[in-house]
């Protein structure tokens, strides 16, 4: 199964609830899912801490393309 995720909150409201639950989210599937191919919406570069598997891939979106991914990109998935 291809699964997207918008997964900027890890950085745009880290310390946060919402930030948090998106990191443990994040590595959750990492550690435990090798079989579904996720898409990750992420903003910033701190992604390669992460060490994501293969299963796993970046797109980089910047928070001034935020009105385009939720009323065009997010309609289409």
């Amino acid at each position: 199964m291809n699964i997207a995720i918008d997964a900027r909150g890890a950085n745009l409201y880290a310390g946060t609830g919402i930030g948090t639950y998106t990191i443990e989210l994040l590595k959750y599937i990492n550690l435990h899912d090798f079989e579904n191919k996720y898409l990750l919406y992420w903003y910033g570069s701190n992604y390669k801490q992460f060490n994501f598997n293969k299963n796993i891939s970046i797109s980089i979106a910047s928070k001034k393309h935020h009105h385009f991914l939720k009323n065009i990109l997010y309609q289409k998935i």
